[in-house]
């Protein structure tokens, strides 16, 4: 990320949209489930922390979490009033709270609480997409590059194993072949472990295990591209609603931030799906 200041600026800010967000869910009891005992705000604020935190390899930042965020974030900034659409399950399990001290917003009771919902949580998408896009691509192309690399990888011991398996079907030795054509350590004891970690096995049957493994790279490659869409396509839609909210920031002497969106914006504009 280029513009730390942006980021921490953006950060700050979003942190003010949620606790206002927070008190008034914590007045009107809006949960995303009956049995569960957080202000639905905190399940997206998860995110925030978890990026905050410097843990960018946890999952709560992976490309599927940030793209199912956006959705409910628009569902939400409609619907203010209504429980997300989906399992609750598909939240994150996270149960961290941002302490509520002295700087919470008092709730004026001014207007519906639809409205000021509203507008806080379309604030708060703006920032919030502007802030995690970049999270949300680094693990898109990590995983893109992994599943392509599996994919190379595995099709050369299918290859091998069926040249194997035409002249003989006979035993071949997978860990040996694992050291003649596998350098990456992670992947040939996940390849080994699809196998069932067995050392020696039927060539035509290890076949048939490469090419499942193959299918299955795939599909978690198409699933993996699936969500990116989404989150890209959901990105710009909630960027439809960034040039009023940016305004409003420089307005209230925030250009700084004006600018951070402004640059996610373009980017996403461009087609990259990054937000820095």
């Amino acid at each position: 990320m280029k513009d730390r200041a942006g980021q921490q600026a953006l950060i700050n800010i979003l942190n003010g949209i949620y606790s206002e967000i927070r008190f008034i869910e914590e007045k009107m009891n809006i949960r995303v489930d009956e049995g569960d005992y957080r202000p639905r705000i905190e399940y997206f604020h998860d995110a925030v922390r978890t990026l905050t935190s410097g843990n960018f390899n946890d999952k709560r930042l992976s490309v599927e979490f940030l793209s199912y965020d956006i959705s409910m974030l628009r569902y939400i900034q409609a619907n203010p009033l209504a429980k997300p659409k989906g399992s609750k399950l598909n939240l994150s399990p996270s149960t961290a709270v941002a302490t509520v001290g002295a700087q919470d917003t008092t709730f004026s009771g001014t207007g519906s609480v639809k409205s000021q919902l509203m507008e806080l949580y379309k604030n708060y998408s703006v920032l919030f997409v502007a802030l995690l896009s970049e999270a949300a691509d680094k693990d898109y192309m990590t995983k893109v590059n992994e599943c392509n690399e599996e994919v190379e990888n595995v099709a050369v011991l299918e290859r091998e194993a069926k040249d194997t398996a035409k002249k003989r079907d006979t035993n071949i030795d997978i860990e040996e072949l694992l050291q003649a054509h596998i350098d990456d350590p992670a992947l040939a004891q996940k390849i080994l472990a699809g196998l069932g970690k067995k050392s020696k096995m039927l060539a035509s049957d290890a076949q048939k295990k490469f090419s499942e493994m193959m299918k299955n790279s795939d599909k978690q490659l198409k699933s993996v591209e699936q969500a990116h869409f989404t989150f890209v396509t959901s990105q710009l839609a909630v960027y439809e609603n960034a040039k009023d909210v940016v305004k409003k920031m420089a307005v209230n002497g925030l250009n700084i931030v004006g600018n951070f969106v402004e640059n996610a914006v373009h980017e996403a504009s461009r087609g990259a799906g990054r937000g820095f």
